[in-house]
């Protein structure tokens, strides 16, 4: 049924366009069919793998709408993101391999998260991407898995103060980048897992995050003007309320089914690709489209192992789908944090699929 609905996807973004854009769009709806028929050799086709490949697909229609050039390069990050996938189920299911990929998580998160501050390059007020030439990547978003890593690690008392102390150099950075949105998520897994593993250390984690955050949003001007436009969109829709009112307005437009493959005017947007994903989504396919995108999140978070592991990967996705979901309808300042496996982006995309991994590992104590 998933590679059905696939097929008429691709149908109804392909027919009518110009042969290249046509041929960008059968390659990623393509792909993504056999991505779902790599995982059934091996496999892993089941009910987690097939709610991934269903947002990714739900991905590709805002792609193949808004930058349809894009699509194999989407496709592409999917298969690295199958492969992230099977290396971490392998690393975590015996336990030697599980410690080897703890490390070098742990390690490689940290220096990407210095990386990032020292050379790279910043894109409206936040300085979170590296670029190799025309490559560019989010270390951010490799370096959550890191985060989930070392929170399943920390059994110990001094293990756990190891823990704390990390998240905190994490969020920190993330800080010092001028990127608050993914600092929250770090925060908000941060948080979870140590009250999970220490009730003191993560009350502590509450307070002093709490704290930090209240003066971060009174001194930096950036996080000042988000929540100065906090539920006042409307107030200046075509200057710092432009982004939601754009979106609400896409919503609004698509009803319950939507105007159909490739209409509406929410694909003139700068971010209709990434922070505004879902909002494209429903302009063409409709409020049942978003309401799906949720759920299958919804059910991926709630369908986890009872472990450490899955409980940071939960948190992960929950804290995201929401910071992006409630910020784009008003419900929550404006973060700019991607919706997991939809919006388009190779960094996100590896980062998700990753997680995925987590969500279905068992803990070693």
């Amino acid at each position: 049924m998933l590679t059905l609905l696939q097929l008429l996807f691709a149908c109804s973004y392909a027919l009518g366009q110009p042969r290249k854009i046509a041929f960008s769009v059968l390659w990623g709806f393509g792909g993504l069919a056999a991505a779902g028929c790599a995982l059934y050799l091996f496999k892993n086709l089941h009910r987690n793998t097939l709610f991934a490949l269903y947002l990714c697909t739900l991905g590709m229609c805002v792609i193949s709408t808004v930058c349809p050039e894009e699509a194999p390069k989407q496709v592409f990050a999917v298969f690295l993101g199958i492969g992230l996938y099977f290396w971490l189920k392998m690393a975590l299911g015996g336990r030697k391999w599980s410690k080897v990929a703890g490390y070098v998580l742990i390690i490689g998160g940290i220096w990407l998260l210095w990386a990032v501050l020292l050379l790279g390059r910043e894109q409206n007020g936040a300085r979170s991407w590296l670029y190799f030439g025309n490559f560019s990547f989010q270390p951010a978003e490799l370096a959550k898995l890191s985060l989930i890593m070392a929170g399943s690690m920390a059994v110990a008392k001094r293990e756990r103060l190891a823990f704390f102390l990390y998240g905190i150099g994490c969020c920190l950075l993330l800080c010092l980048s001028g990127d608050f949105g993914t600092a929250l998520i770090y925060f908000a897994v941060l948080s979870v897992l140590l009250f999970h593993r220490s009730h003191f250390l993560g009350t502590g984690a509450l307070l002093g995050g709490g704290v930090i955050g209240g003066i971060a949003v009174r001194t930096v001007p950036r996080l000042q003007a988000r929540f100065a436009a906090w539920g006042h969109i409307w107030d200046d829709p075509y200057g710092s309320g432009y982004q939601q009112t754009k979106a609400l307005g896409g919503l609004a437009a698509g009803g319950l089914l939507g105007l159909g493959a490739g209409r509406g005017e929410m694909k003139r947007l700068f971010s209709a690709a990434s922070d505004l994903a879902v909002a494209t989504l429903g302009e063409q396919w409709g409020l049942i489209s978003v309401i799906s995108a949720v759920a299958a999140i919804l059910l991926l978070a709630g369908g986890g192992k009872k472990s450490v592991y899955a409980i940071g990967a939960a948190v992960l996705f929950l804290t995201q789908t929401a910071l992006n979901f409630f910020g784009m309808v008003d419900f929550l300042p404006f973060t700019g944090v991607p919706f997991p496996f939809v919006s388009n982006g190779g960094s996100a995309m590896l980062c998700a699929w990753g997680s995925l991994a987590f969500l279905e590992a068992e803990d070693e104590n």
